[in-house]
């Protein structure tokens, strides 16, 4: 009882200590000049301190850490989370310093994926309703393209204060809250110290944002939720769909963009203002809090979805057809009035 009153106390911990490391990175990096300048694609007017998202790493691979001491079940996710998780980060916050080339970043974010993958058995079957479909020798390569891509678009979708901090928060409560009620406390606690570390680390990136995020943040939590996702699904705990679910506004999004983006011939590697949540602020003229609290609205939905598929597992299939339909239909309508205004 005293060791779970103790684990308790130090988890809720996590996101005002989160705060504090923030503000001392915050100083560490104006003097250091490590700071985000505004161009032509910026969606702030101000030089910004960026690498704020090193706070929610340390805390939460420690977290991770301290979780693996405590607990004597198998530690699957634990050991992609900080072997993977370590790499991507410290590659995130490389480029954060001093810049790194796509082709360098990228072969360490498949090193890290492959890492993780070899952990993690690799995804040997993808649930669909009441479908399982075998991958075969798939399986790998499958799991491998998650997790990269996965890393990347959520650095792509980091483009507005707040935004990738407060997805990061639902997803991981959505992950958390399924864990706790299936009894696996582990892998719960796990994604409770996620969510706690980036609530910590919002407090200074919600609008107007005192320090950015930062690849060493984004590219960590896009690489944490796929390995989550896949480690959820080789248990049979959350299935593949109700994961994507939970993350499909991110997913979503940054998906269909680079699809269209390469259908119409464009460099799907060059930096854009096409994705939604762009074309809202830089088009529509909607401030940052008003676009992260309307993702958050949305994500109310997503979550009412989510949570009946995974009560539900019958209407999985129907629940993830709906959550394509409303995105759909909510990113088709916010590029029309970009393309009409």
């Amino acid at each position: 009882m005293f060791q779970l009153i103790l684990q308790t106390f130090a988890t809720l911990a996590l996101a005002p200590l989160s705060r504090w490391i923030v503000i001392k990175i915050e100083e560490k990096s104006i003097r250091l000049g490590l700071v985000d300048k505004p161009n032509e694609r910026s969606s702030h007017k101000q030089p910004t301190p960026r690498g704020g998202g090193l706070a929610f790493v340390v805390l939460s691979l420690l977290a991770t850490s301290i979780i693996v001491l405590f607990f004597d079940s198998n530690h699957k996710l634990a050991f992609a989370l900080l072997a993977g998780g370590s790499i991507v980060a410290a590659v995130g916050f490389k480029d954060d310093l001093s810049g790194l080339t796509v082709q360098a970043r990228f072969a360490m974010q498949i090193t890290a994926a492959i890492i993780a993958t070899a952990i993690l058995g690799g995804l040997p079957s993808i649930e669909f309703g009441s479908y399982q479909f075998d991958v075969g020798w798939a399986s790998f390569p499958i799991s491998v393209f998650v997790i990269v891509w996965s890393t990347n678009l959520y650095n792509f979708m980091d483009g507005i204060d707040s935004f990738a901090g407060a997805q990061g928060i639902h997803v991981f409560s959505f992950f958390a809250g399924a864990l706790l009620w299936l009894g696996d406390f582990e892998s719960a606690w796990i994604a409770v110290s996620f969510a706690l570390s980036i609530a910590g680390f919002l407090m200074r990136n919600w609008p107007p944002a005192k320090i950015f995020m930062g690849d060493v943040g984004s590219g960590f939590l896009g690489f944490s939720i796929a390995v989550f996702a896949i480690h959820l699904q080789n248990t049979n705990k959350l299935s593949l769909l109700i994961s994507t679910i939970a993350y499909s506004a991110f997913a979503f999004d940054a998906t269909s963009t680079l699809i269209k983006r390469t259908l119409q011939g464009k460099n799907p590697l060059k930096g854009h203002r096409e994705h939604a949540y762009q074309v809202l602020h830089h088009v529509h003229q909607w401030p940052h809090r008003k676009i992260s609290i309307a993702l958050m609205v949305f994500n109310l939905v997503i979550s009412a979805i989510g949570i009946t598929a995974f009560l539900n597992p019958s209407l999985a299939a129907k629940a993830g057809l709906l959550t394509i339909l409303l995105c759909f239909a909510a990113f088709t309508s916010i590029q029309y009035v970009r393309q009409n205004s």
